[in-house]
């Protein structure tokens, strides 16, 4: 024991430890000394792995989440509209003999298109049936180019010198109006819209626009024809389907860790249309009985093709208890600051092909009674692109991004790496379904960043371990999951809401691996695998339960438990 003057006996282990602990952490330096006093001596988790798995979690779950929901898209448009015209007799007993065919002028049709069809029947003797029938010649050309507010009609006249005169009514379009838009600005949707009052109505045009809007945004558009105020006018209904403006959630999991505390329980609040523009913001407070996180997330349409900008600022304290530097008070703080920008390239009824770019600012420090220990400053360039596809029995999402990054220590070092990834849901019926993810990392430089680390273990990656397990500068990641939905219509009519419960088994299996300058790169306990089963309990958008068991599959070297239980338990008081 050492007695200090002025303080309370102290064990001289103690002292020694916190010595011992802040010299290894300062400096790196060891002596044979210190290091006989502290055997179990291990340095705490770098606070910026710990936030990135985390984030990295969330961006899993979020994707899962809409694979299984597989985005219901709405007909972009709805009705068909006719133009009037006076009925063509059908009595052939009156005949003529065609010379000449006059067409008022055309937007949609060519004189040569024209020519061809009036070749048919110039220069014969016709009746109105063979005057009906080059009226459907031509109203086929409209046809031909989905224009379907367009129309050849013959006007009263008095054929004379053998001269037919053919009205061409090409539609226009009359109002706009936008309807069911309580939280979205008119001009938001006018303007992603390209056809404006007045002009002919291209429902090619039309339809491509609305299909970019509904593929871009969380709200869908549909297009409702109907007749105008003027003869040839077209009026469009826009009527919009939006998600809930304000949503809070309560919520909580078990994906901590030992030494900030497994349990975490937070609150969220969402803000699905801040400005009327589709504007996103989401905040979150998440605590547990060492660590609190918060994440502020915002972003801003600023294309009309669909390109966002957007921001996200997470702030995570640690209070870590770690029993093998006894009673010394160790505290992390990390944070990130990240602006992405995500523009879509490509877009069709099946698929959304999206770059993104992102500048992401990471800062993490570990302090031990106070004195700084351990800092790390690191920024990242990724670039990357995605897909996804939407079927009527699956969906798919796929995605690669490369990484440049440098980290301020005494001096900068940069570093490369790449991810990619894939998702597959497939829909058999509405009982079955079967799901596959499949994910990776490979580095170009070796002893990456805490936060830049490959992690595998956890709900989101491997079940039945804890969380962030085994990281390494590279890994694979493999999961299979088979699905079935059992109804519940019992319960459904009592809580007056729709009920799911989806049973379902699972096997993962992952790798990470890290720089090892002498052995073998690949080590045994570099590999993670599990088999198990769950449950996820839905009511609506009010309550959604999800519970995981999985058992180890692989030698145990990391002195695991034989099984481990993961939940995640969500509910929501308030939708407005």
């Amino acid at each position: 024991m050492l007695k200090l003057k002025g303080t309370q006996t102290v064990p001289q282990s103690s002292v020694i430890k916190r010595l011992g602990a802040v010299a290894l952490l300062q400096w790196g330096v060891c002596s044979a000394a210190i290091a006989q006093e502290l055997p179990a001596l291990q340095l705490p988790n770098d606070p910026a792995a710990t936030q990135q798995r985390q984030q990295q979690n969330r961006e899993r779950l979020e994707q899962q989440k809409k694979l299984k929901e597989r985005a219901e898209l709405v007909d972009p448009i709805e009705g068909d509209i006719t133009i009037d015209s006076p009925t063509v007799p059908t009595n052939d007993s009156v005949r003529f003999e065609l010379k000449a065919i006059k067409f008022t002028p055309s937007e949609w049709l060519t004189e040569h298109q024209l020519s061809e069809v009036a070749a048919q029947f110039t220069g014969k003797s016709v009746g109105f049936s063979d005057v009906k029938a080059l009226l459907d010649a031509v109203n086929q050309l409209y046809r031909d180019k989905n224009i379907l507010t367009a129309s050849a009609i013959l006007p009263p006249q008095k054929i004379a010198d053998g001269i037919l005169n053919i009205k061409l009514v090409e539609g226009r379009v009359g109002k706009i109006d936008v309807q069911g838009n309580a939280s979205t600005s008119e001009k938001y949707v006018a303007d992603r819209v390209q056809l404006k009052q007045g002009e002919l109505v291209d429902l090619s045009s039309l339809e491509h626009d609305l299909v970019r809007l509904n593929r871009t945004s969380d709200i869908q558009v549909r297009a409702q024809m109907a007749k105008g105020d003027s003869f040839g006018e077209t009026d469009l209904i826009l009527q919009a389907f939006e998600p809930p403006h304000h949503i809070i959630d309560v919520y909580g999991d078990n994906t901590g860790t030992d030494e900030t505390g497994e349990n975490r329980f937070g609150i969220g609040y969402t803000n699905n249309s801040v400005f009327g523009v589709r504007d996103r913001l989401n905040m979150n407070f998440t605590g547990a009985s060492g660590s609190q996180s918060f994440m502020f997330y915002y972003d801003v349409p600023v294309t009309r093709s669909g390109g966002k900008i957007g921001i996200t600022y997470l702030d995570d304290e640690l209070d870590i208890d770690n029993p093998s530097l006894g009673d010394v008070d160790v505290d992390s703080e990390s944070t990130a600051k990240i602006i992405r920008f995500v523009q879509p390239v490509w877009i069709n009824d099946l698929d959304l092909v999206n770059v993104t770019f992102d500048f992401e600012d990471r800062k993490s420090k570990t302090t031990i009674d106070g004195f700084l220990v351990q800092r790390s400053d690191v920024d990242t360039w990724p670039i990357g692109i995605n897909w996804n596809r939407y079927t009527e029995q699956g969906a798919v999402f796929a995605g690669f991004k490369a990484i440049r990054g440098r980290e301020q220590e005494f001096d900068a070092r940069y570093f490369t790496r790449y991810t990619a990834y894939g998702s597959y849901v497939h829909q058999w019926n509405e009982k079955w379904s079967a799901s596959l993810n499949v994910s990776g990392q490979f580095a170009d430089d070796n002893n990456l960043p805490g936060g830049q680390a490959f992690q595998i273990g956890g709900a989101a990656t491997v079940r039945g371990y804890e969380e962030g397990l085994v990281s390494g500068d590279e890994g694979f990641l493999l999961n299979f999951e088979l699905q079935h939905s059992i109804p519940q219509p019992r319960l459904a009519a009592s809580l007056n809401t729709p009920v799911t419960f989806t049973a379902f088994a699972f096997m993962d299996r992952g790798g990470a691996y890290r720089y090892r300058p002498e052995g073998p790169s690949h080590r045994k306990g570099d590999q993670l695998g599990s088999v198990g089963v769950g449950f996820n309990l839905s009511a609506s958008r009010v309550f959604q339960a999800t519970f995981t068991l999985g058992f180890p599959v692989l030698e145990n070297v990391h002195d695991q438990d034989n099984g481990r239980a993961h939940f995640n338990i969500s509910y929501t008081p308030l939708i407005l």
